[in-house]
């Protein structure tokens, strides 16, 4: 049960961090898709490094239980440090994700081997299916909390920071609902509206960035909790050394 808990955890994560890192990448800093490419590679390259480095780990000690405690306890860590993250700051951003990608890697890699060990071979398979098909409804249950999380905030902050910048250089009222409804689906068509000089474009972009930087953080509050309770799962395990 536990590397099953482990494996949907797992599937929050990667589902999780999928969607949503590319949509902050491209709310906060940048919506050339070469650049956002480029910052998602700081988690997906080295969540691949991750793979290579937890085998390693786990090949030599013999055992899984303290590496899952440690690297569970410092994604934790940095997922917290990540939801800190500013538009003006982009580097910063970059190198938590560097750092959650390489951890994550650790409750992908554990649940199949650890099934392996404590499974009879002849129901392999099977509990290969079952852990593959809870970590996909794990991945949909994160999915549907983070978005939840996020357009809560969303709809009610990115307005919020918007309205009065609007108001302030004189829009007219019957102009703002349009306006918030561009910003809320997509920034950057504001470019588009004629009535919007650049000065006020460049306002409300960056205070579209600051506010989303603040949704985003509920969302990566949720991803701390979830990475929480899998490290207090992680204590419950027991090595099997004699059968790696």
């Amino acid at each position: 049960p536990i590397l099953l808990f482990l494996g949907a955890v797992d599937g929050m994560l990667l589902y999780g961090l999928s969607e949503f890192v590319p949509n902050q990448i491209r709310a906060i800093y940048t919506t050339v898709p070469l650049d956002v490419a480029r910052t998602f590679t700081f988690d997906g390259g080295f969540l691949s490094l991750g793979y290579i480095t937890i085998g390693i780990i786990i090949t030599k000690l013999k055992r899984f239980k303290v590496a899952l405690i440690v690297t569970n306890l410092l994604t934790t860590v940095f997922v917290g440090l990540i939801s800190r993250s500013t538009p003006e700051d982009p580097s910063y951003f970059e190198g938590m994700l560097a750092a959650i990608g390489l951890l994550t890697a650790a409750n992908t890699v554990v649940p199949v081997g650890g099934i392996a060990l404590v499974v009879p071979s002849h129901l392999l398979a099977t509990s290969n299916l079952i852990l593959a098909a809870i970590r996909v409804i794990g991945g949909l249950l994160g999915l549907t909390i983070f978005s939840v999380v996020y357009n809560s905030k969303a709809n009610v902050d990115i307005p919020a920071a918007v309205v009065p910048i609007l108001a302030q250089a004189g829009v007219p009222q019957d102009a703002i609902p349009q306006i918030i409804g561009i910003v809320l689906q997509a920034p950057q068509a504001l470019a588009q509206v004629p009535s919007i000089p650049p000065a006020l474009l460049d306002k409300i972009l960056f205070a579209t960035a600051q506010a989303s930087a603040g949704c985003y953080r509920n969302v990566w509050y949720c991803i701390m909790a979830a990475s929480a309770a899998c490290l207090v799962s992680t204590f419950f395990l027991v090595d099997v050394p004699e059968r790696m």
